[in-house]
């Protein structure tokens, strides 16, 4: 040791970095999991609140698109009806012209008799 006088200084300062950088490391790796696992804990949590959200809107859709059904399957019996009714109606138009016109041609005849 007489040959190294700085050898056991050097030696002590050495240990004491490596341990310094040791225990910063243990520190420093600690904090920096705790932040991680909070981190995913909140991202976590985003996604669940974000997935309800979407199977909300989803569910919206289907209840939307079984309306929407509804409602066409009702506009088309009442597009059927309206057809019926129309039909109807002009066979009654119809034959309410035709015996406008009998009518007509009866007052004409009786007026004819009678002069």
């Amino acid at each position: 040791m007489k040959e190294f006088p700085y050898l056991l200084p050097a030696l002590f300062f050495l240990g004491g970095l490596v341990l310094g950088l040791a225990v910063s490391w243990l520190v420093v790796g600690a904090r920096y999991r705790r932040k991680l696992r909070m981190y995913r804990l909140e991202e976590e949590s985003s996604r669940s609140l974000l997935n309800e959200r979407l199977e909300a809107r989803d569910n919206r859709i289907d209840e939307l698109e079984a309306a929407l059904r509804d409602a066409n399957g009702k506009l088309g019996e009442l597009s059927e009806m309206l057809r019926v009714e129309s039909k109807g109606r002009y066979a009654a138009e119809a034959q309410l012209t035709r015996l406008e016109e009998t009518e007509r041609v009866v007052k004409e005849q009786r007026e004819l008799i009678l002069q």
